[in-house]
């Protein structure tokens, strides 16, 4: 079954209605529609704090793709919707273990450069990215932020083995 035609979703209550239905089809084991519904929704809602709710709730979905497109498209947006955007998208890339680029979503975060919860994660991504430069940096970084803090040890020791399996990959490869 088609889910139901609302289309003023820029309207506050049907908005909430829409969000509300598409749970529901949800819990009913009703994906495809509910995914439908919520794309319908993004498409309508003008507003960047719905259309942020509607990109968690893809997420939450499972339509991974939809949601990191529409988390782009917010937070290349000014003001706290784009700035709460940049921190899920970051979350959703992580989650995806597209390292990189999570890395490059944490440090576009606001106060990034001074939030250590922010670095750590900036660190372990650009570790599992092998990048080991951006992620000695970001290590030094945080140790003058929070030099006792016990995951930056744990960090410094991933990019050291890192290193190490690379340099054992490189010696146990045949020379060409």
């Amino acid at each position: 079954t088609a889910p139901p035609d609302i289309t003023l979703f820029p309207y506050t209550t049907l908005f909430r209605s829409a969000v509300l239905l598409a749970r529901t089809l949800l819990e009913s084991g009703q994906r495809q529609e509910a995914r439908e519904l919520l794309a319908r929704a993004a498409a309508e809602a003008g507003d960047a704090g719905k259309l942020l709710e509607v990109a968690g709730l893809l997420a939450d979905f499972g339509a991974v793709g939809e949601a990191r497109e529409l988390l782009v498209r917010i937070a290349a947006g000014e003001g706290g919707p784009a700035i709460a955007a940049r921190f899920r998208l970051a979350d959703l890339l992580y989650g995806e273990g597209r390292w990189a680029e999570a890395a490059a979503a944490y440090g576009a975060c606001a106060g990034a450069a001074d939030r250590p919860d922010l670095l750590l994660r900036q660190a372990e991504c650009t570790i599992k990215a092998g990048q080991p430069a951006a992620a000695r940096e970001l290590l030094d970084r945080l140790r003058r932020l929070v030099p006792e803090h016990p995951l930056v040890a744990v960090l410094e020791a991933e990019q050291a083995l890192a290193r190490s399996e690379e340099h054992t990959s490189e010696l146990q490869s045949p020379n060409t």
